[in-house]
């Protein structure tokens, strides 16, 4: 397989494959190796007719590739070999087709790499991509700039069948109706680590979101449930639900996401930009995301009592942050964004989400990225001056409030803002060698006095 690296979300070849015009397959020990395009397999669709042998493998130049791709019943590694930037799917602009369409297979039947744009049909169900009855996945891949009736770029399908959607992004798509990005429609799909960004549904009708889990009324609970965790979505927009509904009797684990600026555009009482659960009987999960800065919305509405909402920060939505039938157990506080009118959604340092202030594990989906941040404070705090500074291998502590109190407890946190060492120190300081079990990496001091309430963070680069 060829070898990559994962640069921002998204995984990238670190070699060229070169393309020999005349070849039609490599003989590998884990199947046969097509590449496209060549004489043999000009196209992505003709690769996957040829490959016949669970384990075969497809790998796709640069260039961009307008055709329909169907893979039924084949679990095989499709990949580009340059990554989406540059290997692109675009629409042919036939009617009611998806550009690529998946049907059964197993979890060796990979999709990477590729860039899906440029579907514009008010007649399809799932612009970009259709999953039916597959446990593929679906990785590091871009869709951006499609329109459907449901499903801007992604549908789902398929009772107890759980694909897994991992590090993509997804940008500018539109659905006519329900789900702006993804719609789930009786499955259990992962989707795990992605980038939701700038979707919209709910054109024609009342939007749910940018991923919409929806099962039909009747329909059996499934399990696994689906799982949505880790993600981030910033700006996106629907009716009730701006970045994630759960409708019709569906349920689904709602965890460890970040959710910033998502937007609702009607004018009910339970408009929501955040998170919509409807009155379905199952017991949606919503538990450990960071629901922030939700513009005309309820930072989380459910019509369900049944709803379970734990250890979750959901802070300034301007409607209100929680409404409905549900009860919220967790906080409302500032989370200290490293960039809160950005896209990034990390954390300072000094954020309240992080897992040593909640004790409940990290809140969101995407850490420490700076340091200290400034935000909404309780002015009655007072606090002296405290400096940690790095000086001949030594991490020492100076200003006011340490020489009033010069003792306390030295944390070590890595980038995701997981303690990783604790030790005290004192006026001789902390040697940077006491750390020498860890790994060569950026990591945050945090310094907290044992009679004071000053605290002072540094960034530290270990050896």
């Amino acid at each position: 397989m060829n070898p990559t690296a994962r640069i921002n979300g998204v995984r990238w070849s670190l070699k060229w494959i070169a393309v020999v015009s005349v070849a039609l397959a490599v003989t590998t020990a884990q199947g046969e190796t097509f590449l496209v395009p060549s004489v043999s397999t000009p196209t992505i669709q003709s690769a996957v007719n040829l490959a016949a042998v669970a384990g075969d493998s497809i790998l796709v130049g640069p260039g961009t590739y307008t055709e329909h791709v169907t893979i039924s019943g084949k679990s095989l590694h499709l990949e580009s070999t340059t990554g989406p930037q540059l290997t692109i799917l675009h629409s042919p602009g036939t009617p009611a087709q998806p550009l690529m369409q998946i049907e059964g297979g197993d979890s060796t039947l990979v999709v990477t790499g590729f860039t899906f744009e440029g579907v514009v049909d008010s007649t399809v169900w799932g612009a970009a991509l259709r999953i039916a009855d597959s446990y593929a996945r679906v990785e590091g891949n871009v869709f951006k700039d499609n329109l459907a009736y449901y499903g801007g770029a992604i549908r789902i399908t398929g009772e107890f069948h759980a694909p897994h959607i991992v590090d993509n992004v997804f940008q500018n798509n539109t659905a006519l109706r329900y789900a702006g990005a993804i719609q789930v429609a009786a499955a259990a799909p992962v989707i795990e680590r992605n980038l939701f960004q700038g979707n919209r549904d709910g054109v024609q009708v009342i939007g749910r979101g940018a991923v919409v889990i929806w099962f039909t009324l009747g329909t059996p609970f499934i399990d696994p449930v689906p799982t949505l965790t880790q993600n981030l979505f910033v700006d996106n927009e629907g009716g009730y639900g701006g970045a994630i509904g759960v409708i019709q009797s569906g349920e689904a684990i709602i965890q460890s996401n970040t959710l910033i600026r998502n937007r609702s555009d009607r004018a009910e009482p339970m408009r929501t930009s955040g998170i919509y659960v409807d009155n379905s009987p199952a017991a949606t999960v919503i538990r450990n995301n960071l629901i922030v800065m939700g513009v005309n919305g309820w930072g989380i509405y459910s019509g369900s009592a049944g709803t379970v909402i734990q250890c979750n920060d959901i802070w300034q939505n301007e409607v209100g942050n929680v409404g409905g039938a549900a009860v919220a157990m967790g906080f409302s506080v500032d989370p200290r964004l490293c960039d809160p009118w950005g896209s990034s959604g990390t954390l300072g340092v000094n954020s309240p989400c992080l897992p040593e202030s909640t004790g409940c594990g990290l809140i969101g989906s995407q850490g420490i990225g700076c340091g200290p941040v400034t935000g909404v404070r309780d002015a009655s705090r007072q606090v002296a001056p405290l400096h940690l500074v790095v000086s001949q291998g030594r991490l020492r502590a100076t200003g006011e409030a340490w020489d009033t109190c010069p003792r306390g407890l030295l944390r070590l946190l890595d980038v995701r803002g997981r303690s990783v060492a604790n030790l005290p120190i004192d006026s001789d300081g902390v040697r940077l060698a006491e750390f020498g079990a860890l790994k060569s990496s950026i990591y945050f001091a945090r310094l907290e006095l044992d009679c004071d309430s000053a605290v002072a963070v540094t960034k530290v680069k270990l050896p």
